[in-house]
């Protein structure tokens, strides 16, 4: 049996999963008072936007994974030491 802060949690990511963007918007804005000023607004909904934005970010993220669409470090080490000689006309392997 869960105990309520337990089911409470899980309702939370339940709904978390199942709310749109614009109701997460939309939430924060009824979360504010009725006289609440640009800054308070802008603060309170940019704060969402980022949190919306970093979330399908990795979403993202994690579709490319699952897709195979990644390199490894070892690639990647490879990759910056290229662009590295490049930008500067050195050989600064990295071993």
């Amino acid at each position: 049996m869960q105990t309520t802060e337990a089911a409470v949690a899980a309702t939370d990511a339940t709904d978390a999963a199942t709310t749109t963007a614009k109701e997460h918007v939309r939430k924060a804005l009824e979360s504010l008072p009725d006289d609440a000023t640009y800054e308070e607004v802008i603060r309170e909904v940019g704060g969402v936007i980022r949190e919306l934005a970093f979330s399908r970010m990795v979403e993202r993220g994690l579709a490319d994974i699952r897709a195979g669409r990644f390199i490894d470090d070892e690639e990647m080490g490879r990759l910056i030491d290229k662009w590295y000689e490049e930008k500067n006309g050195e050989n600064n392997m990295v071993e």
